[in-house]
């Protein structure tokens, strides 16, 4: 009776164990491709490639009131359209940009051109883009987003992964005791 019990209360406990491992799987599979799937989504351009519609650059343009030149960051539909009114943004010093309204890295490849590295986030997405400032010329050269889709796509990824590992774990286990049964009834009758 007490042997029962005590094997009643190891299967409970086996089954608890066994559905935090799903949960944590579930969890993990689903963080990770969460924060991996943009890195395999991202665009490299070639030079004459057209970004997507989100790629953000840094215009100059003229406040025609003041007389003054400020920077903006500007999607490349706008810029592409407006080629002739803006100024392609190349940061007077290496490091981070001064006067930009977001954060940005630039970086002397060669005398006339420049890497502009861009961070943007926004209530849904973030984004982080590369690109070359040459004889007043912007270059695409990456983009990577991250959205809600990533982490639609990521949930989805950790179901289906997890149900593998599951499933897997418990076809090799049954595989495995099979196996040792087998050695063990062979050894037995030796």
């Amino acid at each position: 009776m007490l042997m029962s019990g005590l094997n009643n209360m190891f299967k409970f406990l086996g089954c608890i164990l066994k559905l935090f491992l799903a949960i944590f799987l579930i969890f993990a599979i689903g963080v990770s491709s969460v924060f991996i799937t943009p890195y395999f989504t991202a665009d490299r351009y070639d030079d004459n490639e057209t970004p997507r519609s989100l790629f953000t650059v840094f215009v100059e343009t003229n406040d025609n009131e003041n007389n003054q030149k400020s920077v903006r960051a500007v999607r490349w539909s706008e810029y592409s359209e407006k080629i002739n009114d803006y100024k392609a943004y190349r940061s007077p010093s290496e490091g981070k940009c001064d006067n930009t309204p977001l954060w940005c890295q630039a970086k002397n490849i060669a005398p006339g051109k420049q890497l502009i590295e861009l961070r943007d986030h926004q209530e849904s997405f973030f984004l982080y883009n590369k690109y070359y400032v040459t004889n007043g010329k912007i270059i695409p050269l990456y983009c990577r987003i991250m959205d809600r889709g990533h982490a639609v796509l990521g949930f989805l990824i950790s179901i289906i992964a997890t149900l593998i590992v599951l499933f897997g774990f418990r076809f090799f286990s049954k595989r495995f005791k099979k196996n040792k049964a087998k050695s063990n009834s062979s050894a037995a009758s030796s």
